[in-house]
């Protein structure tokens, strides 16, 4: 794995030598994540890295297998999309069944997308983001809820924040709700991490919100993100990660440009400040766009009434 990245970086070495040792066919893609990526962000993957493998423990095994059967499940995705230009499933129900309450599908699934934050080069750039941009940005004493917290890395991050009062996480998938506290307490912080099913009747107001990858799984997003703006507090900031032309087995909302994504979050009732576009391993923006392949969409506002 030296020929793909500096031996300094052990974690990240560590972790794709046992990917290609597990699933060979994968190295061609590893070889064009990490090539020319600068010092910089491999020095952040390296520390989310550290953080993924210490979640696995024992268990990196079962991790890789999860990630290499997400893979291959997105593939036939893929091809679907890209013969019918839609997202197979069209209905809240339908996914809930086939894979939010279903353990079998949801863990493998869960332990993929959890690798996929270092191994997908749009899962990476956006979780940096979330910590450079939005995290290190916040004010003292705040108190922050992610919906949707999955694989629990965002919401540990937040957890582990000093400035942070309390992390809340809500889910409504039995398996996201273990793996997140599995996660959470795997890096010590689980005793400042409060998980439940969602409560959006709650008057608790927040002063940092996550929606990371949500909003496509929905058949009406706007109703999710008028529920999200209602439990912001003035001036309180919301991070809110949306995949453009992104198949998966529980998407159903196709989102296919940037400015359908800002302009729901307008419609909503906040106010953006910041906003990235990254693109999928192996594409330029320019190139993704043109092409309407990945592009993870990422957004910061805030309420300023």
């Amino acid at each position: 794995m030296s020929m793909i990245i500096d031996k300094k970086f052990h974690s990240l070495n560590v972790l794709l030598s046992r990917v290609i040792q597990i699933w060979p066919e994968h190295k061609r893609f590893l070889l064009r994540r990490f090539t020319d990526e600068p010092q910089h962000f491999l020095t952040l993957s390296e520390q989310l890295t550290a953080d993924i493998l210490q979640i696995c423990g024992d268990t990196l095994e079962e991790h890789i297998e999860g990630y290499r059967w997400m893979c291959q499940v997105i593939n036939e995705e893929e091809l679907h999309f890209r013969r019918s230009g839609q997202y197979r499933l069209n209905s809240f129900e339908d996914a809930n069944r086939q894979v939010y309450q279903n353990p079998d599908v949801m863990m493998p699934y869960l332990r993929g997308i959890l690798l996929s934050q270092v191994l997908w080069s749009n899962h990476s750039h956006c979780f940096n983001f979330y910590k450079t941009s939005f995290l290190q940005k916040q004010k003292r004493d705040y108190r922050h809820l992610e919906i949707g917290p999955g694989h629990g890395v965002f919401l540990s991050a937040a957890a582990r924040d000093p400035a942070c009062q309390t992390a809340t996480g809500w889910d409504l998938s039995p398996s996201s709700l273990e793996h997140t506290a599995y996660s959470c307490a795997k890096l010590g912080v689980l005793q400042k991490v409060l998980l439940s099913q969602p409560d959006t009747r709650t008057d608790t107001k927040f002063d940092s919100l996550v929606l990371s990858e949500v909003l496509e799984h929905l058949e009406k997003p706007l109703e999710m993100l008028f529920e999200l703006y209602s439990l912001t507090r003035k001036n309180g900031r919301a991070f809110i990660n949306v995949p453009l032309n992104s198949p998966a087995p529980d998407h159903i909302y196709l989102f296919r440009e940037p400015d359908e994504v800002y302009g729901m979050i307008e419609q909503a009732g906040y106010q953006i400040e910041e906003t990235r576009c990254f693109p999928a391993t192996g594409f330029t923006l320019e190139k993704a766009r043109r092409l309407k392949t990945t592009i993870s969409c990422a957004v910061i506002a805030h309420r300023t009434s």
